[in-house]
């Protein structure tokens, strides 16, 4: 559990650098992430419109760095945005420009990071009961990376903690590892089907895999740092019935300090998103196979 407050605090800090309006954003706790000061844009017809506006937004910033965002308003996320309310410490206008029948405000938000957090937690506990007999073990394979073995065994630690967090056990083996790190010049799909394959007939134990790989590339380098990007394509597979329960495929580009800094930023975002999709299409598929 201790793995996962840091990288849970290695998250936050990171990764809200910057609202989606380009404003720069302090982080005003003194650990963790209990108060985040936001600085961010409010509009509306009037002034408290305004104001609710960017205490929303605000909200939404925090925690979509603490869950996925969803759009669909029986998630965890939606119902606890419809609460901002509730994580909002305190609010300063900054400036505020009136125009006709339009409020334009430049806000800093303080959110209570830590309560979202451990609401978020109690979700998570009753998950953790629900799935607790269905084991994950984690094949993504890092391709372009200064180091792949490590690359890949941070993946997986990542993506692992994150899966464990929704409540599913983690399964290593440092057989199929090995066996995969094997395979970093295999075709993609032929990659796939042989790690399928090798889990299915040797891994008994093993009832869900995620399957896939991550292909960095440098994009460009100069005196100010390195920017990073990856192509991620993943599969979770129902290793029982070889049934493909859900994929992901996106493209991520990060900025850092040098080369091994920026992969391992985008390395973080994409292990994120690569938990966060795969392991709640998973709970959905399980759900509805158990009626």
């Amino acid at each position: 559990m201790r793995l996962i407050a840091v990288i849970g605090a290695i998250l936050v800090s990171l990764c809200i650098l910057l609202s989606p309006q380009g404003l720069p954003v302090a982080q005003a706790a003194e650990n963790n992430n209990s108060a985040i000061s936001v600085l961010i844009r409010g509009e509306g017809a009037g002034s408290s419109q305004a104001v609710a506006d960017g205490q929303k937004k605000a909200v939404y910033k925090v925690l979509s760095h603490i869950i996925r965002p969803s759009q669909d308003p029986g998630s965890t996320f939606c119902q606890l945005l419809a609460e901002y309310n509730s994580y909002v410490v305190s609010t300063q206008v900054k400036k505020e420009e009136k125009h006709a029948g339009h409020v334009d405000a430049l806000l800093e938000v303080v959110v209570n990071g830590q309560a979202l957090q451990d609401k978020v937690n109690a979700g998570l506990a009753v998950k953790q009961e629900e799935n607790a007999d269905m084991p994950v073990t984690f094949l993504l394979r890092v391709k372009g990376a200064e180091n792949a073995a490590m690359a890949a065994s941070w993946v997986k630690d990542s993506c692992g903690t994150s899966f464990q967090r929704l409540g599913f056990d983690s399964v290593a083996s440092d057989e199929a590892d090995s066996y995969m790190l094997r395979t970093l010049n295999v075709p993609y799909d032929a990659y796939i089907q042989v790690m399928n394959n090798k889990l299915q007939q040797e891994f008994v134990d093993v009832t869900f895999a995620v399957v896939g790989e991550i292909q960095m590339e440098t994009v460009s380098q100069d005196q100010w740092g390195v920017s990073e990007s990856a192509h991620v394509r993943a599969q979770m597979v129902d290793l029982l019935s070889n049934t493909i329960i859900g994929e992901i495929e996106e493209n991520y580009d990060m900025r850092g300090s040098d080369v091994v800094n920026a992969q391992q930023l985008v390395l973080q975002k994409a292990s994120l998103d690569i938990s966060e999709v795969l392991a709640r299409k998973t709970i959905d598929y399980w759900t509805k196979k158990q009626g």
